[in-house]
């Protein structure tokens, strides 16, 4: 099932937005593997924390463009500064099926751009043992959702050049995206105006 975005933007109005910790959804992978997807918040750390150790150094470069060993304080407390409105992330944890403990599997998130109140910079990493697998198209999904309800028309993404899976996922999703290099980065803006069409996987049972 293809789900495209409608053409007008829900609210462009700055707000307090809170944090639905409630929602969460369950969605199954291409290999059958169930994750649980939900908005995370400023005492998220230790799952942020946990899901940076999972990533190889290759998948940490491609996510923050240098070669970062272990997650600094002050790193983590800019990723855990969620407000639901200028700095909103979703987060991905696998649901065992016989009674094991989950791990943390990947997050989207978007920051609002200074100066454009309409479009915001997007970033999505999943843990290395679960990629080719679709996650990375469902929180790409999920995160744009929650942009477009929070007023977002355009998300803007800087990858590397290398990072292929990336670039194919954007191709997918928007074809006319245009991208320029920029300090060694592509940097794409994907519409969610003109209808970004997004696969969604099946749902979990």
């Amino acid at each position: 099932m293809a789900v495209a975005f409608p053409d007008r933007p829900r609210s462009t109005a700055p707000r307090a937005w809170p944090l639905d910790r409630r929602r969460v959804v369950l969605r199954r992978l291409a290999d059958g593997t169930v994750v649980a997807i939900g908005h995370l918040g400023p005492g998220d750390g230790p799952r942020i924390r946990a899901g940076f150790e999972r990533l190889s150094p290759t998948s940490r470069y491609r996510r923050f463009f240098t070669p970062i060993p272990r997650l600094s304080e002050p790193m983590l407390a800019r990723l855990t500064a969620i407000d639901g409105w200028r700095h909103v992330a979703i987060g991905a944890e696998t649901v065992p099926a016989f009674g094991g403990h989950p791990i943390e599997a990947g997050v989207a998130r978007f920051h609002r751009l200074d100066g454009r109140a309409d479009a915001a910079e997007v970033a999505v990493t999943v843990v290395d043992e679960l990629q080719r697998r679709g996650l990375g198209r469902i929180l790409l999904e999920e995160i744009a959702s929650a942009a477009r309800e929070r007023g977002i028309r355009s998300l803007v993404a800087n990858v590397l050049p290398e990072n292929e899976p990336m670039l194919r996922l954007i191709r997918r999703i928007d074809p006319d995206a245009v991208a320029h290099l920029e300090d060694g980065l592509y940097v794409y803006e994907i519409s969610l105006v003109r209808g970004v069409r997004l696969w969604t996987p099946r749902r979990a049972a």
